[in-house]
């Protein structure tokens, strides 16, 4: 291979990673506002008639009864599972694991790092804001912990989509790269969207933890993309 045509593919791969970390500022300061914004609405106390009117929507007031057969319910059970503790730490443990035995560091220290931080950010802001839980909240999914932000929507989005954005990341064609970052996202809306079902958070609680989730996987891709770019000599 020529020097011409070697530093025409170090041009477009700087290009390339320079486009990766401008749409992750992008999406840091995007979440970051959107966070800010319903957090602001939900310590004033403005988001719980609308949280309430959803919630009365869904389930009704009093004994709680979302809408649908019991499978349907059932069904909701089984989603929200992804988002939880066991499943996302099994998920994480054996994705670090697959980077690890095949040698590449940066990976495996990156969904260890998305996935620790997310964790201790979550405990962080429920103390918080100390928001409690939905009244109708039932044995349909028990939980102690406080209601803002959703850990389940935050951690959701963060394993899913920072596993999601590697597996793009390793993809050449569009339409694969284009079908791991929405299935990641799906599974992370359908996550949140099981929590408000299953009556244990409000609707603004979801839209903080995907916001918060979206901002703390961006911020650590953006330092992943940029140790790549150092490394290869681009930045």
């Amino acid at each position: 291979m020529s020097r011409r045509t070697m530093r025409e593919r170090i041009s477009v791969m700087r290009k390339n990673l320079d486009l990766v970390i401008l749409i992750g500022i992008g999406l840091v300061f995007l979440s970051g506002w959107v966070f800010l914004e319903v957090a602001d609405e939900v310590v004033e106390g403005e988001a719980q008639r609308w949280d309430e009117l959803i919630m009365h929507l869904i389930g009704g007031r009093g004994d709680w009864d979302p809408v649908g057969p019991q499978w349907f319910e059932d069904l909701w059970r089984d989603i929200t599972a992804l988002g939880g503790v066991g499943i996302t730490v099994l998920i994480t443990v054996a994705a670090v694991l697959y980077f690890v035995l095949g040698g590449r560091w940066a990976p495996a220290i990156l969904v260890a790092a998305t996935y620790a931080g997310a964790g201790v950010l979550t405990f962080w802001l429920k103390t918080l804001f100390a928001r409690p839980r939905p009244e109708t909240m039932t044995d349909l999914a028990r939980v102690a912990s406080a209601s803002f932000p959703s850990g389940h929507a935050m951690v959701s989005i963060v394993v899913y989509l920072t596993l999601g954005a590697l597996l793009a990341s390793a993809e050449s064609r569009l339409r694969f790269k284009l079908f791991f970052v929405f299935a990641a996202l799906s599974v992370a809306f359908l996550v949140g969207v099981s929590r408000v079902y299953l009556g244990v958070h409000y609707p603004t609680d979801i839209l903080a933890g995907w916001s918060l989730g979206l901002l703390w996987a961006s911020l650590c891709w953006i330092i992943a993309r940029y140790h790549a770019l150092r490394s290869r000599g681009l930045a």
